[in-house]
């Protein structure tokens, strides 16, 4: 509401010059004035006020705890990889996008103002005002490193575990870090094409299959291949014999998918989808097009999809941690519950009592 709110005003200043303008002689045309730049000053600050001043819902704990989850993840592999931290750098590579702005934003911050003819024909041309090795050096730079970060994840990864998988994920990762080496060395369309095509559907396979742990009771469409998608535990589980597990039945409650092979299905054709528009963001806008308008609205429209894509995939990542243990971060592969599992199922169909708020 307060970037509305200020965004609003400066359209209301920009159209009737509520403030007096200052310096606009010196501006491309007769309506410049230096205090406009005031307005993206204020988002900036009213922004960090809210992300780091007091707050009774993100309390300065989880401040904490987000910032050295983050302080991890940008100096791996010196430090073991918790689950928080495998999300947080996860959704740090969704971020590939506007990190990239952050050098525009600033090149803008810290120019004279008002700007110049030839700073704002630079603007039309290159999408920012910054100089030419911002574009060839410190912008792929930028794109690349939440890749990077995650990659020397999975290399912790497999030298604390040993398993083969994370070798698999890191080759997710490269495969997306070429993306940003391809676009930004200037490859011909064809290589920039196979690249792309490579990392996305390297991802989305790896999305839905690896990550959220679907298989053929989750999505009815699959083939039922020999390995049908299982995880080890679950073939651990298939593999004990019956009176172990009555004896686990009357300690843990085997966790099951929380949604419908429906929702699964449209997620995953959805997961592919926004997929192909995720590569976008990895290229400079300058080689999407040639409009300042279309260049603005796509990379809207993109980040909107990838930020979708981003909070469904995180939901299934949780729910498939939860149920699984795929990634092994527990010690154990079942929860133990408080109630047994006669109390349970006593819970579960008392929906009205005192208990419905313990369920799951």
């Amino acid at each position: 509401s307060a970037w509305i709110m200020i965004f609003g005003m400066y359209v209301i200043d920009y159209k009737w010059m509520v403030l007096p303008q200052v310096m606009a002689k010196t501006g491309f045309n007769k309506r410049s004035s230096g205090l406009y730049v005031l307005y993206p000053i204020s988002i900036l600050l009213v922004t960090l006020l809210l992300a780091f001043g007091p707050s009774k819902i993100c309390r300065n704990r989880y401040k904490k705890a987000l910032l050295g989850s983050v302080a991890r993840t940008a100096l791996a592999p010196l430090f073991s990889v918790s689950f928080a931290d495998n999300l947080v750098g996860d959704v740090w590579t969704s971020l590939a996008k506007p990190l990239q702005e952050i050098p525009a934003a600033l090149c803008y911050l810290f120019q004279y103002h008002p700007l110049s003819r030839d700073v704002v024909d630079a603007f039309v041309v290159h999408g920012n005002t910054c100089p030419a090795w911002e574009q060839t050096i410190l912008t792929p730079s930028i794109a690349g490193a939440p890749f990077l970060f995650r990659l020397l994840q999975c290399t912790r990864r497999y030298h604390d575990t040993g398993d083969c998988r994370h070798l698999w994920n890191f080759g997710k990762y490269l495969a997306s870090l070429m993306v940003v080496v391809v676009t930004s060395i200037g490859a011909t369309r064809g290589s920039i094409i196979f690249v792309s095509s490579l990392a996305t559907i390297y991802a989305a396979f790896w999305d839905i299959f690896l990550d959220w742990g679907l298989g053929c009771q989750e999505l009815p469409f699959l083939p039922r291949w020999p390995f049908s998608w299982p995880h080890q535990e679950r073939s651990q589980w298939m593999s004990t014999t019956s009176q172990d597990r009555n004896m686990m039945n009357d300690n843990f409650v085997v966790e099951q998918r929380r949604f419908s092979p429906l929702l699964y299905t449209c997620v995953a054709i959805f997961d592919l989808a926004a997929r192909s528009t995720w590569a976008l963001t990895l290229m400079p806008v300058t080689l999407l097009s040639d409009s300042i308008v279309q260049r603005a609205l796509l990379q809207t429209l993109v980040a909107l999809i990838e930020i979708a894509r981003r909070t469904v995939w995180a939901v299934l990542r949780i729910e498939n941690e939860q149920i699984t243990n795929v990634s092994g971060f527990r010690e154990f592969l079942w929860v133990p519950l408080k109630m047994n599992k006669l109390e349970v199922q006593t819970a579960r169909t008392t929906r009205n009592g005192f208990v419905a708020p313990l369920l799951p």
